[in-house]
């Protein structure tokens, strides 16, 4: 069992060649973009909710450029397996992601559904995992892509081979600490992080602040 987990970060031609042997696991909304690609399952483990016949994902009305309601009549026409956190009467093919089995083996450190999908390879048994088009990069992602790599430590540390494709930047860094360090980088990336929290923090303080403000005004 080879299974293949694909992000968007790469074409649907370089992934045609690519991917060749790898059973494909898609997410999201990513059909979109390889409308042409044979994927074997999809994960959509976000929640849910319904009100008055409308639908929200997360809390919000639409994904991407789509209503929650396109986007579930999008997802039914896939086809495919379709992992969520229940069963929809509207998805025929949707499956209930068994997070309760996955935690009980691999602990709870999950950062992003990437890391639930790698997780379930192994719990499946899988020989062999490649990731594709998977970067991860950004303020989004600093807490989502260490969840992936620790689980690519745990799989290498059971044997299982890993693929990573030239697409992705996991398991890569701006340089080898204190072997190979360029120091005016290491400099800059620490007064840019420190730039980055301050900025925050000031942001959230600045907020907690009108909120207060606006209370006190009403009240």
């Amino acid at each position: 069992m080879k299974v293949g987990i694909v992000g968007t970060v790469i074409s649907p031609e370089e992934l045609k060649r690519r991917s060749r042997g790898f059973e494909l696991w898609g997410i999201n909304n990513l059909y979109s973009k390889f409308q042409e690609i044979p994927f074997s399952r999809w994960f959509e483990i976000h929640e849910f909710s319904c009100h008055e016949g409308l639908f929200t994902r997360r809390g919000r009305p639409t994904f991407g450029n789509r209503t929650i309601n396109q986007y579930l009549k999008d997802l039914d026409s896939l086809k495919i397996p379709i992992y969520m956190r229940r069963k929809f009467k509207r998805i025929r093919q949707s499956r209930i992601f068994p997070f309760r089995k996955i935690m009980k083996k691999y602990g709870s450190y999950f950062g992003c559904s990437m890391a639930w999908m790698t997780a379930m390879a192994l719990d499946e048994g899988a020989e062999e995992i490649g990731f594709f088009g998977i970067t991860l990069d950004g303020n989004e992602y600093y807490y989502q892509r260490p969840s992936v790599e620790y689980f690519i430590g745990l799989a290498k540390g059971m044997g299982i081979k890993i693929y990573i494709d030239k697409t992705c930047r996991l398991l890569q860094s701006n340089y080898s600490y204190a072997y190979k360090e360029d120091y005016n980088l290491v400099y800059m990336l620490h007064g840019e992080m420190t730039k980055e929290i301050t900025e925050i923090v000031t942001s959230a303080i600045s907020k907690k602040i009108d909120d207060i403000w606006v209370h006190w005004r009403k009240s």
